[in-house]
C-alpha cells in the first residue's frame, strides 16, 4: 500500500483563524457566554501532514458495490481533527435571535439578588399591545363560547360540525376571502370560537377547555368562579361585613369545591360493537369503559350452524353441542365476527376417528368454504379422539387445521407446540356440561394399542391393599379375541363395585388407553384419589399453568412392578397434600365442559400482549385462575381469599352502600334518615353511598368510590343499630371472603314439584343471608358484574328482583362455604306506614324468588349454596351480667 502525504488548504480553517485574530481580545455577550470565555480553536487544528495511510483515488463502482479509496477527503468537508485526534464540526451560521439584542447585559449582571432591577427592566420593554390579564372574564368568555354549542356537545364537536364539509383554508386565503367579503360564515363562526377558546386556555391555563360538553360549561356559569369564592373569603376587603351577613342569611347552595361532581353532568358513554350494528350500547361511565379498555375485550365468535343440501342442520355430537351451549351462554361470546380474538367451528371436530358414529365426513371441504378461515388464523379446533385402527395416529385429524390452535386431548409432549397448542382432558360424552356428578368404569383391551399396560396389571393384584380389577368385555370381537385370563378377569370384577371401590382408594392407577389421555384420569381427580400415571410422553392438561407434582404421581410403564413400592413410600402428611390438591383442581378446573373450555380460553387470553396474567399460585390455589379477575389489582393481598396467606387483614374501614327504590323523602322520621344517623355515627364508616333504582344491580355495581374492602349493603328501610353495625363488621373482618349479616332465608329441594324451594320460615339453619344488611368483600362486586353469565344478569333485570340470591350463589360458588348470621334479630326492615306499599310484601315477589333460585342453579349446572347452623353473638350476650360490663350494649334491647 502507498503512503502519501495528505496536502490540504482550507478557505474555512483560514477563515476561521482570521476571525479568531480579530476578535481575540473582544468578549461577546451571548447565552452560551459561560462556556466559551475563550475561543481557540483556530489554534487546535491537525496539520494534514501528520495524517498517514490515506491512499489516493476516486470512488467507483464494481458489480454494483461502491468503493471507495482509503483517505479522508469526504469528512475533511465537515470538519477538521485537532491536535488531541478529535474530529470537530464546523459550526453553522450563527442563528441570531433579535431578542437578545434588546437585552441591556450591563443591567442584568447589575441585578440585586431579589430581582428587582432585571425586572424593572424587562418590564420595561414589555410588548404593550399585550392585553391585562386583569380584563378577562371568564364568565363572559364561556357565555360567549356557548352561543356557538349545542346540547350535549363538547367544543371540539362543534368546532367539527361548524367545520364539516369545508375545505381546511390558511391564514392568507382567510384573509384574501374576507377582503372580498365571500368568507364562509361557518368558517368564520370556527374562527370566533376558536379564538374565544384559546384565549380562555391562554388566560386560565385550562388545559381541558376543548373536552368541556355544553352542559358543564352552563354549570359553571350557575357556580361562582373561583375568583368570587375567593373574594367571598377576603375579610380584608372592604365590604366584607355585607357579605358575610348576606352568606349567613341566604346560605345557598354548597359551593365546596371538594363535593361529588353532579350526576346529571357527568360525562357517559354510547358506543355500538361495529359500523355495521345498529344497536347502541350504553351509557357507560368513563370508569367503566377506561376498565373495558384496560381488560381488553376478549370474544369469542361461534360459527352459525351449516344447513346441508336437504337445509337440515349438520347436528354436532352431544359432547361438542354443550361445548357450544358454554361459549354460547358466556361472557366471551360475540354474534358479531368483526370484533371477534377467536374463532370456534360450530363443525364438530371432537371426535376424528373414522370408525366412530360422530365422525364428520368430507370435514376439509366444509372448512375452505367458511369465509373467514383464513387457513385457520385465530381459530381454536377442540379435539378428543385422533386417528384410527389400528395405529390410532396422533396427529391424523383428516384436515389440514392450518395455523389454527390445537386444544387436543392425548398430546404427547413431542407434539405439542409449545405457546401455542393447549393439550386439554379427555372427557366422557356423559360429562356434565356445567355441574353436576360423572362417573366411568374401567376396561381393558385383549388386543392393540394400550392392551400391554392394561393387561399386565393383574401382576400387581393382591386382594387386600392393591385391588387391580379389569373386564375384557369391550368392543363387539372381544369373544373371539379373549385371551385364557379372560373369564377369571370378568368374575373378579363383577365381584367388586367401581364407585365404592373408587372412592375409598387412596391410589388409583390411570393407565394409557388406545390414545395417551385415558377416562380414568377424571375419575381420580373427582374421587380426591391421588393419580398414578402409566403413560409415558403424554402432555398433562393445562400442564402450562398447573402444577401436576403437587396432585399426581408419575410411573413408568416399563417399571410396572416397582409401583407398590413407589406408592407405599409416600408419606401421609403428603398423601393428604396430594389429595387435597386433586380436589382443587378438579372443582376449578376440570368438572364441567364449561370449566375446561373457559380454563382454555383463559391461557390463550394471557398470552395476548398487554394482557394481565396470574402466577402459578393463583392457578394451582383455591378459588383458582378462573374466579381471580386480574384488572383488579395488582396485589393478591387484596383479594378477599388471599388476606391469611399475606397477613394484610381486610382493613379496618367499610363503606356503606344504601339501595333507594321506595322514593321516600329524607325527613328526620323517616327510615332512611335514622338508617343514615346510626350508620354515620359507627367509628368505622369510610363513606356513605346511596344507589338510585336507575337498575336493581347497581347496589353491587364496582364504583370507584367504595375504595375500603368492606362494603356494608342495606335497603332504605333497614332497621340497625349502630351497635349491630359495628359488631357484624368485627365478625366479618374474620371471615372477609363470606358474607355477614342479619336476614337469614333458606332453600330446600321439594320432592313433590321436583324442584328447589325457598323460605322465609325460621328454622334451625339457613343458607341464604340477604344483602338488605349484610357485609361483604368489595371483590365480589367485580365478579358480579363482570363474570356472571349474561343470562343471570338478564334473569335478574327481568324480574327487577333476585340480586341478592345471586350475590349468595356467586359467593357460595367461589369460597364453598356458607354465610355467616350474627344475633337473633328476625326483622330487619321498618314497617310501612299507613296507607304505603312495600314490594318486598308483594305476593308475586315471593313466587319470583322461587322462580329465580331454580333458573340461577340451573345456569350454574349445580346448587352452590350450603346449609349452616352457625350463629355469632357478641361476648357476654344475654348473660345475666351487668350491661356496662358488654361492649355492644344495644343489641340485647333489639327484639327477635
Amino acid at each position: 500500500m502507498s503512503k502519501r502525504k495528505a496536502v490540504s488548504f482550507d478557505e474555512n480553517e483560514a477563515t476561521l483563524f482570521k476571525k479568531s485574530k480579530e476578535t481575540e481580545n473582544v468578549k461577546k455577550h451571548s447565552l452560551d457566554s459561560d462556556e466559551e470565555d475563550e475561543n481557540d480553536d483556530a489554534y487546535n487544528i491537525l496539520n494534514d501532514d501528520d495524517i498517514e495511510g490515506e491512499e489516493d483515488g476516486i470512488s467507483r463502482n464494481e458489480d454494483g458495490v461502491r468503493t471507495t479509496a482509503f483517505n479522508m477527503r469526504e469528512e475533511m468537508e465537515e470538519g477538521y481533527f485537532d491536535k488531541d485526534g478529535h474530529f470537530v464540526f464546523k459550526k453553522k451560521e450563527d442563528i441570531r435571535d433579535n431578542w437578545l439584542d434588546n437585552i441591556d447585559w450591563h443591567n442584568i449582571k447589575n441585578t440585586n439578588s431579589d430581582g428587582k432591577s432585571q425586572a424593572k427592566s424587562l418590564g420595561d420593554e414589555s410588548d404593550s399591545d399585550e392585553e391585562d390579564d386583569t380584563s378577562f372574564n371568564e364568565i363572559e368568555c364561556y357565555k360567549m363560547i356557548l352561543q356557538y354549542m349545542q346540547p350535549k356537545e363538547s367544543i371540539t364537536k362543534s368546532l367539527r360540525r361548524l367545520g364539516g364539509g369545508n375545505k381546511r383554508l390558511s391564514s392568507v386565503e382567510r384573509l384574501k376571502l374576507k377582503k372580498a367579503g365571500i368568507l364562509d360564515a361557518s368558517n368564520e363562526k370556527v374562527t370566533q370560537l376558536t379564538e374565544l377558546t384559546n384565549n380562555f386556555l391562554n388566560k386560565t391555563g385550562n388545559m381541558d377547555i376543548y373536552e368541556e360538553t355544553y352542559e358543564q360549561i352552563l354549570e359553571k356559569i350557575k357556580k361562582p368562579t373561583v375568583s368570587e369564592e375567593n373574594d367571598e373569603l377576603d375579610m380584608y376587603s372592604e365590604d366584607f361585613d355585607k357579605k358575610e351577613k348576606r352568606r349567613l342569611d341566604d346560605p345557598g347552595p354548597s359551593t365546596n369545591k371538594h363535593s361529588e361532581p353532579d350526576k346529571n353532568t357527568a360525562l357517559m358513554w354510547e358506543f355500538k360493537w361495529s359500523q355495521k350494528s345498529e344497536e347502541i350500547e350504553g351509557p357507560n361511565t368513563t370508569e367503566q369503559m377506561q376498565k373495558w379498555v384496560d381488560e381488553g375485550d376478549f370474544k369469542v365468535y361461534v360459527y352459525p350452524q351449516e344447513l346441508s343440501e336437504d337445509n337440515l342442520s349438520t347436528l354436532p355430537s352431544p359432547s361438542y353441542q354443550k361445548l357450544l351451549n358454554v361459549l354460547e351462554e358466556s361472557r366471551y361470546y360475540t354474534a358479531d365476527p368483526s370484533v371477534a380474538c377467536l374463532f370456534v367451528l360450530s363443525l364438530d371436530t371432537l371426535d376424528r376417528d373414522r370408525l366412530s358414529a360422530d365422525y364428520v365426513r368430507n370435514l376439509p371441504a366444509k372448512i375452505q368454504r367458511l369465509s373467514l378461515w383464513n387457513n385457520g388464523m385465530n381459530h381454536v379446533i377442540f379435539n378428543l379422539y385422533s386417528g384410527t385402527w389400528p395405529d390410532y395416529i396422533e396427529e391424523n385429524l383428516d384436515f389440514d387445521p392450518g395455523m389454527a390452535i390445537l386444544a387436543k386431548a392425548s398430546m404427547s409432549v413431542s407434539h405439542v407446540r409449545p405457546g401455542f397448542d393447549i393439550s386439554i382432558p379427555l372427557f366422557h360424552k356423559k360429562h356434565p356440561e356445567k355441574g353436576g356428578e360423572s362417573g366411568f368404569v374401567g376396561k381393558r383391551y385383549v388386543h392393540g394399542i394400550g392392551s400391554e399396560t392394561r393387561n399386565a396389571l393383574f401382576h400387581l393384584h393382591n386382594e387386600r391393599d392393591l385391588v387391580m380389577v379389569t373386564t375384557c368385555r369391550h368392543g363387539k370381537s372381544w369373544k373371539e379375541m379373549k385371551d385364557e385370563r379372560c373369564d377369571e378377569d370378568n368374575l373378579e370384577y363383577d365381584r367388586y363395585d367401581y364407585e365404592v371401590l373408587l372412592q375409598n382408594s387412596t391410589f388409583c392407577l390411570v393407565p394409557r388407553g388406545r390414545r395417551l389421555g385415558s377416562f380414568r384420569f377424571l375419575e381420580a381427580l373427582q374421587a380426591g384419589c391421588i393419580p398414578v400415571l402409566l403413560s409415558n410422553s403424554w402432555a398433562l392438561p393445562f400442564a402450562q399453568v398447573i402444577d401436576w407434582n403437587k396432585a399426581v404421581i408419575w410411573a413408568d410403564e416399563r417399571l410396572l412392578l416397582q409401583v407398590p413400592n413407589t406408592v407405599r413410600s409416600v408419606s401421609p402428611s403428603r398423601i393428604l397434600e396430594l389429595r387435597q390438591q386433586t380436589q382443587i383442581l378438579w372443582e376449578r378446573y376440570f368438572s364441567s365442559i364449561e370449566k375446561i373450555v373457559f380454563t382454555t380460553l383463559e391461557i390463550i387470553r394471557e398470552r395476548l400482549p398487554n394482557q394481565p396474567s396470574r402466577d402459578g399460585l393463583v392457578w394451582n390455589n383455591s378459588p383458582g385462575a378462573l374466579l381471580t379477575l386480574p384488572h383488579f389489582s395488582d396485589s393478591l393481598a387484596n383479594y378477599p381469599f388471599y388476606t391469611d396467606m399475606y397477613s394484610s387483614g381486610p382493613g379496618d374501614k367499610f363503606t356503606a352502600v344504601i339501595y333507594c327504590q321506595l322514593g321516600s323523602p329524607v325527613v328526620s322520621t323517616s327510615p332512611l334518615y335514622r338508617l343514615v344517623s346510626n350508620v354515620a355515627r359507627s367509628s368505622y364508616i369510610a363513606r356513605n353511598r346511596e344507589a338510585t333504582k336507575s337498575s336493581i344491580s347497581q347496589r353491587f355495581f364496582p364504583h370507584p368510590l367504595i375504595q375500603t374492602a368492606g362494603v356494608l349493603s342495606l335497603d332504605e328501610d333497614t332497621m340497625l343499630t349502630t351497635d349491630e353495625v359495628d359488631f357484624a363488621f368485627k365478625v366479618w373482618r374474620h371471615f372477609s371472603d363470606r358474607i355477614i349479616g342479619y336476614p337469614a332465608r333458606s332453600h330446600y329441594w321439594d320432592d313433590a314439584k321436583g324442584s328447589w324451594g325457598y323460605t322465609s320460615k325460621w328454622t334451625n339453619d339457613y343458607s341464604i343471608v340477604l344483602t338488605g344488611a349484610a357485609f361483604y368483600h368489595r371483590y365480589y362486586n367485580i365478579l358480579y358484574t363482570d363474570w356472571l353469565s349474561p343470562l343471570l344478569h338478564k334473569t335478574v333485570e327481568q324480574s327487577q328482583n333476585c340480586e341478592d340470591i345471586l350475590m349468595n350463589f356467586l359467593v357460595s360458588h367461589v369460597t364453598r362455604r356458607p354465610p355467616i348470621k350474627v344475633t337473633q334479630r328476625k326483622q330487619y326492615k321498618e314497617q310501612p306506614s299507613a296507607g304505603a306499599r312495600s314490594p318486598w310484601n308483594d305476593p308475586d315477589h315471593f313466587i319470583q324468588r322461587q322462580t329465580c333460585l331454580n333458573t340461577f342453579a340451573a345456569v350454574f349446572g349445580y346448587m352452590p349454596l350450603l346449609r349452616s347452623n352457625l350463629r355469632l353473638d357478641p361476648v357476654l350476650f344475654k348473660d345475666p351480667v351487668s350491661n356496662l360490663r358488654k361492649k355492644y350494649r344495644q343489641i340485647e334491647l333489639v327484639g327477635s
